[in-house]
């Protein structure tokens, strides 16, 4: 039974999960910022795996310590023995912040071997950081036949993109082996990149269906978010020369440097904490030196301002950043859970976008663009979070820095990039303001044209109500030229026109819609976009029939992985045709039937597609002659990425092939003399290392040597103490195949290393009166 109780939303997305996914299956949960899904996945582990091993996976330590907390107060003992795989120090100051005990009942490893014999003992909650996935797979690798009962993946879209990065094992059904995978994310990550294989949210194979959604609308709807106003704050470099400061794009205030734009983000925060009464505010930077600078020097711009625009009490600055230590993280956050009515600014870079367990502030403020969409939404929803304030409205401040002249005609300007970029990141999760601008655009398509701004004539229709803008220099109809760009911007319909004439232009010219992804036009990166959107609308069941049509009238592809499968495939069959053989594929060609193994080795490859392949007479064990065509070209594509050939033997290309193997089996070869002449002859052109260990030593004897002349010339001699770094080294010269060149070298300094060199004579026990092996 639980300790308590799941709000109606949180109960309904755990039935939805366990309705819908069953044994062997995944699927994901989307809700928005605040609304719970920690607690979901908690219940949904009592639910499903009560008696079984449950792992949850989280991008951060902080968060990893928030989940124990949350997991353990909501299941009590029902959460079993809690295993924490992370690192052991950065845990426990991670938990002293979240209020956890370390000692009751939670035991923090990163050893496979101990964690094997936790996971064997039925319900155990094993919670690990993404960096530490490796000890989970290890772990299991040790029990062939435990299988974990759920896998729960938090900040799901922290694992969508290559294929190649380490986080995106937590898919692999073979290295971490689950009977149900639950993804869970506000803000789903659909990568678009249709040349190379990726990894992007809505791939049913890889996350599984939406089997829940909470909307950033729907949160708000339910009262489970605050509401939100977005305010674009102007400053105008007339300003700046009214306070007689140089418009240049370095400002002194009080002896202290900033850039311009710093300075007008200072002052703009300023009067929107004055004019909305703000307590609590994150402002957001790219940089961290960026955050520091803002945070150091906020005080001054403050300072600049008149009675009736500067905060009503001082406020506090802070700055924080991934690189903070815990113990300065938790006296920032605990200043922003203090409750007085002072106001706190915290300046923070790479760390509260997400995973880190923050009190409700009133206000976000983006100093800086943002990169992707889902950074700005995982931003404004630390300030969407209610806390102890049910009639909430969070603030959303861009600054904007402009001449007063670009008031009216310069909202296209680089200036107003980031305000583009938030409303864009609204319009993409919360359909009321798609459906508020919709309207808008209807109102102002019946406006005549050729009316100036400002004119008694122009009245358009107002801005949107969560639009605002604010300045002292900010004409009243400001906030309409906005909306008026806004609702231009935005019209799906006219964009989804021009988009569809670009492709059917694209179709005539070249007979397909097969466009390029390895392209710098824009036109092209432009389409190639657009092409992914509306194969994602597609698969997510989101497009109309009449769209599907016109797409298809033109040659769609909707499935870019299987076309290029169908292609590869035909020019196989059109390779072999024409008398080709197996063993000499053009190097694209080639790649792809080694990932085709590689599949098929794994049981990834489809009954449909090695039916294909068997048709073509693909050979599966590949033959002598094809291993070595294969690994030749393996090693030619190393040698010219890394300029060289010591293949670490670990080592495994992109496509699967084990060239690290590879490379040892033809130093052995050549060891036991079975190497064919021919061969070799290819590879010591080639550059090869045929010992890896003698090359290393080569390499590294110049830094040595130098090393050991320094030595030499501050002590006189080469008798180095046990602790220096060298003094093995110096012990194996004897056993070297040493050049007569380097002899002479290491002779110049003493002859003490052609013995066994002792430590200094300082450092000898007393009564041995032993150098270089020799009685003294």
């Amino acid at each position: 039974m639980a300790l308590v109780k799941l709000w109606s939303h949180q109960a309904e997305a755990v039935d939805d999960f366990c309705g819908q996914v069953s044994d062997g299956e995944r699927g994901t949960v989307v809700a928005a910022c605040g609304t719970g899904k920690t607690l979901m996945a908690a219940e949904t582990s009592r639910r499903l795996s009560a008696d079984e091993a449950v792992v949850v996976v989280v991008p951060t330590i902080d968060l990893l310590a928030q989940t124990i907390r949350e997991w353990r107060a909501y299941l009590g003992p029902a959460i079993g023995p809690v295993v924490a795989v992370c690192n052991a120090v950065q845990i426990r100051q991670a938990a002293r912040v979240a209020g956890i005990g370390l000692h009751e009942g939670v035991e923090v490893t990163t050893d496979p071997d101990r964690l094997a014999q936790m996971l064997g003992l039925g319900r155990v909650t094993v919670v690990a950081t993404y960096a530490s996935l490796p000890v989970i797979t290890a772990a299991l690798r040790r029990l062939p036949a435990c299988r974990v009962g759920l896998l729960v993946v938090d900040e799901a879209h922290r694992t969508a993109g290559a294929p190649g990065k380490p986080w995106a094992m937590v898919h692999d059904d073979l290295a971490v082996p689950a009977r149900r995978r639950m993804y869970l994310t506000a803000t789903p990550r659909i990568v678009v990149d249709d040349d190379q294989p990726v990894i992007s949210m809505d791939d049913v194979k890889v996350y599984g269906p939406v089997v829940h959604r909470i909307s950033f609308a729907t949160a708000i709807d339910l009262g489970l978010q605050a509401d939100y106003r977005l305010v674009v704050a102007v400053v105008t470099h007339e300003e700046l020369a009214g306070w007689k400061l140089d418009d240049d794009e370095v400002i002194a205030v009080h002896g202290r440097t900033r850039p311009a734009r710093m300075l007008a983000s200072q002052v703009a925060l300023a009067r929107a904490i004055r004019q909305y009464q703000l307590r609590r505010v994150l402002t957001y930077h790219n940089r961290v030196a960026a955050a520091n600078w803002f945070a150091t020097t906020l005080p001054d711009a403050v300072d600049l301002l008149g009675d009736d625009e500067r905060p009503e009490q001082p406020l506090t600055a802070w700055s924080v950043s991934g690189a903070s230590s815990f113990a300065h993280r938790a006296r920032v956050i605990a200043d922003l859970r203090g409750s007085d009515d002072r106001p706190v600014v915290v300046s923070n870079a790479k760390l509260f976008n997400e995973g880190v367990d923050l009190p409700a502030v009133d206000a976000v403020e983006f100093d800086d663009p943002r990169s992707a969409i889902n950074d700005v939404i995982q931003a404004i929803g630390r300030s969407l979070r209610l806390g102890s304030q049910p009639g909430k409205v969070a603030t959303i401040i861009v600054p904007v820095l402009t001449a007063e002249a670009h008031l009216a005609h310069g909202l296209d300007q680089r200036a107003w990039r980031t305000v583009w970029q938030v409303v864009n990141g609204l319009r993409a999760h919360d359909e009321r303001v798609e459906d508020q601008l919709t309207t808008l655009r209807r109102t102002s398509d019946t406006m005549p044209d050729g009316l100036e701004p400002g004119s008694a004539a122009h009245d358009p229709p107002r801005a949107p109500s969560w639009l605002t803008t604010i300045g002292p220099h900010v004409p009243d109809w400001f906030a309409d030229q906005i909306r008026l760009r806004m609702i231009t911007a935005t019209s799906l319909a006219d964009l989804w026109r021009r988009q569809y004439a670009a492709a059917e232009r694209f179709h005539t010219t070249h007979g397909h819609l097969d466009v390029p992804v390895d392209t710098d036009d824009p036109d092209l990166i432009a389409l190639n976009e657009w092409l992914h959107d509306q194969r994602s609308a597609y698969n997510a069941g989101r497009m109309g029939a009449d769209r599907i049509a016109l797409l298809e009238r033109i040659g769609m592809i909707w499935n870019r992985h299987e076309h290029r499968w169908q292609t590869m495939v035909d020019r196989y069959r059109h390779w072999l045709a024409d008398g080709n053989g197996h063993d000499r594929l053009p190097e694209d060609l080639r790649l792809w039937r080694n990932v085709a193994r590689r599949d098929q080795r794994l049981g990834k490859l489809t009954p449909q597609r090695k039916a294909q392949l068997d048709e073509l007479g693909m050979p599966w064990q590949t033959s002598a002659a094809i291993r070595w065509v294969d690994g030749l070209a393996h090693l030619r594509a190393y040698r010219r990425q890394h300029g060289h050939l010591r293949v670490p033997i670990e080592h495994i290309t992109e496509d699967g092939y084990p060239l690290g193997a590879f490379t040892t089996q033809l130093r052995q070869a050549k060891r036991r003399g079975v190497l064919p002449a021919d061969r070799e002859a290819v590879l010591d052109e080639l550059g090869m290392v045929w010992n890896v260990n003698a090359d290393a030593f080569q390499r590294q004897f110049p830094k040595n040597l130098a090393v050991l002349r320094k030595f030499h010339h501050e002590h006189g001699h080469i008798r180095l103490p046990s602790t220096h770094r060298l003094y093995k080294w110096l012990r194996s010269l004897p056993d070297k195949d040493l050049t007569a060149e380097q002899q002479a070298q290491l002779d110049a300094l003493g002859t003490t290393w052609r013995g066994k060199p002792m430590q200094d004579e300082a450092r000898k026990p007393q009564g041995l009166g032993i150098v270089a092996g020799c009685p003294a």
